[in-house]
């Protein structure tokens, strides 16, 4: 809804002077300069090692990971993956292909919400704030779904205000169904929460349930099961225990906590920080920005508040990872666009203020707080990476003990890898939180939200060479590529039955072939379907006889001086390389 006659004048300007138009294209080249780069994480090359699978075999219907059937995500991601391999090769630029268009292609869609709950102006500058969150950026350069299930949910809340809440148009709506069956091919049981859930929940508060439900409703649900159920059924009827594994073990036991081996999962207290975090450089804003949505409800008829969706949105998501018991630290991330609405609503009613002659103490109290902290920040890097690792990593280590963080020696290194680059990053973003509180006092408000976002680009730089300084430690690339190089195709490859199977897609990917695993005694009482096919799964006594064999054999894995201390007693064992914690050892 336009607000002002300003901002009507503004909205008469034109495509080509449209502020949304060149922050999406600005932003652009930001997300893909480094699409290329690094190497696929272990986690993200098992998208890319499934994609593969798909095209090879032909079966798009029953995801394969190293020959294993792996019904923890849905299929959509791996056919988006492939599609970008069949036309683009096989690559990482190819692989990350659609979670980055994802990522970016939200900023818009934020714009849009914000420019009809709010107005011109605020649209704009929510699509800013969204495009320079640090959460989004990082996520979404990664090969992950979860920036493409971000922009299903984005797109289907712009569908349900444009269909229904502000505006009644039955197309629209029909996309909101849509969107919700994508999100489900998505995330699975999880996408069709997340996205539809928000959606009734504002349609109750807002009393509008008998209207929302007329005929328009009844066939949005026939275009959300023609999305979403012909891939279900079709998974169901080719395997026959589909609906136990993915209902029940891959979502209610993942959700409780239930599931074996046990899930990886985020302290609460760290998942709530880390929540709020992923909003930088705005987060010392967003106390004030959701009071003064608090407020705009107090102050206005709840039912007809346009800040009741965005602090729904918020609310659920924070609510009900906050329950979950296998909650990971981005897993809120589908939340940044409606902090990024009421960011952008905050400094809009900022700018307006001035115009009217008025005083802007809101922006001034976060940003007189923010440089401070920033040079604190700046400091508290310079000690806590460097003397101070070693009780930060053992602090860590004890608040996540699922987190991976034991105080090996390669966490020493990339603490002392990033310990300057960090410091002097952190203490040129406190200078620019100066800047910007100086343009502020001065009653410039644009300036300073313009100097915020703009410095995200040189951080966001910072990131992506972090991705590349911890490449080593997490990827199988380098390994991978070493194995193969050393082996045939009728040799075989040997990798250690990781926690979870899905660390087994780095090493198929980059090897290109499959990948034999040497079963972990723990693991021994998990469902066989992990096992699949049994044959290339070695248990100690029969991978000693491999080794033993004429057949060549290359084992790569970390901690193996035990393995190894059995190797040599059989036959000869050499170590021929190795990358980051991983090690390349060969019988002949």
């Amino acid at each position: 809804m336009v607000s002002s006659w300003e901002d009507m004048r503004q909205n008469q300007g034109g495509l080509a002077k449209d502020p949304l138009l060149w922050i999406s294209l600005l932003a652009l080249p930001v997300f893909l300069v480094h699409i290329g780069t690094p190497a696929l994480s272990d986690a993200e090359a098992m998208y890319a090692q499934i994609a593969r699978e798909m095209r090879e075999t032909g079966d798009w219907i029953t995801p394969h990971l190293n020959g294993n059937r792996h019904f923890d995500k849905p299929p959509l991601m791996f056919w988006l993956v492939a599609v970008a391999q069949t036309i683009l090769g096989s690559s990482e630029a190819s692989a990350r292909f659609w979670s980055v268009f994802a990522a970016w292609g939200t900023i818009p869609l934020v714009g849009l919400i914000g420019r009809s709950l709010y107005g011109f102006r605020t649209g704009w500058i929510a699509a800013l704030v969204f495009a320079t969150c640090l959460g989004p950026f990082i996520f979404g350069s990664m090969l992950m779904p979860d920036s493409v299930l971000i922009f299903w949910i984005t797109l289907s809340m712009l569908a349900y205000i444009k269909g229904f809440a502000l505006e009644k148009n039955n197309l629209w709506l029909w996309v909101m169904f849509a969107s919700i069956g994508l999100s489900t091919l998505t995330k699975g049981i999880l996408g069709l929460v997340l996205s539809s859930a928000v959606i009734g929940i504002h349609v109750l508060l807002s009393g509008r349930l008998k209207e929302f439900i007329g005929w328009p409703f009844w066939v949005g649900g026939l275009v959300f099961s023609a999305v979403s159920v012909p891939w279900h059924f079709a998974a169901a009827r080719a395997n026959s225990d589909f609906l136990e594994y993915y209902f029940i073990r891959e979502h209610i036991h993942r959700f409780t906590g239930q599931r074996y081996p046990s899930d990886e999962h985020v302290p609460l207290i760290l998942f709530l920080t880390l929540t709020f975090f992923w909003t930088f450089p705005w987060l010392c804003m967003v106390p004030q920005a959701l009071w003064k949505a608090f407020q705009g409800i107090r102050s206005s008829i709840f039912k007809n508040s346009h800040d009741l969706l965005p602090l729904v949105w918020i609310a659920f998501f924070l609510l009900l990872f906050s329950a979950s018991k296998s909650r990971l630290e981005y897993y809120a991330l589908p939340a940044i666009p409606a902090f990024g609405l009421l960011l952008g609503k905050f400094w809009s009613d900022a700018i307006t203020r001035v115009h009217e002659g008025e005083s802007v103490k809101s922006l001034t109290a976060p940003l007189t707080l923010m440089a401070p902290l920033m040079t604190l920040v700046a400091f508290l890097a310079f000690i806590v990476l460097g003397p101070a690792k070693e009780v930060v990593l053992e602090m860590l280590d004890r608040a996540w003990p699922t987190g991976g963080i034991d105080g090996a020696q390669w966490q020493r290194d990339i603490l002392d890898q990033i310990r300057m680059p960090a410091t002097l990053t952190f203490a040129a973003v406190a200078i620019f939180c100066g800047v910007a509180l100086a343009a502020v006092k001065k009653q410039r408000p644009t300036t300073a939200l313009l100097l915020l976002a703009a410095m995200m680009v040189p951080f966001f730089m910072l990131t992506q060479w972090g991705f590349r300084a911890v490449e080593p430690y997490q990827s199988a690339k380098a390994v991978a590529i070493m194995a193969a190089e050393r082996t045939s195709p009728e040799d075989v490859i040997v990798f250690q039955e990781p926690h979870e199977y899905m660390w087994v897609g780095g090493m198929a990917y980059y090897a290109e072939r499959p990948i034999y695993i040497l079963k972990d005694p723990q693991f021994n009482n998990i469902p066989a379907r992990r096992r699949e096919p049994p044959e290339r799964f070695l248990s100690k006594e029969d991978f000693l006889h491999l080794w033993n064999s004429s057949r060549k054999v290359v084992v790569v894995g970390n901690e193996m001086q035990a393995l190894l201390s059995q190797l040599a007693r059989v036959a000869p064992a050499r170590i021929v390389g190795g990358n980051g914690p991983w090690i390349v050892v060969e019988n002949h």
